[in-house]
């Protein structure tokens, strides 16, 4: 209670806002799950040229793994 009061205060979102948002984010995580189920598993040569792709845009390590 007294969190939600301060946050008010603060000028941040609005618990319905929050709620809205949180409401909006369930509704997409099916299809989410969905889209991934179906998504091409990439060959290993195609893993390479997309890590090859993002080394040279400029991505870190960390982000060519993730990708």
């Amino acid at each position: 209670m007294v969190q939600a009061v301060a946050n008010a205060q603060a000028g941040g979102l609005s618990y319905a806002e929050r709620w809205a948002e949180s409401e909006r984010l369930r509704a997409e995580n099916p299809d989410l799950w969905q889209a991934g189920a179906e998504a091409e598993e990439l060959s290993e040569a195609q893993q390479r040229e997309v890590a090859a792709s993002g080394s040279a845009m400029g991505l870190s390590l960390t982000q060519v793994v993730t990708v």
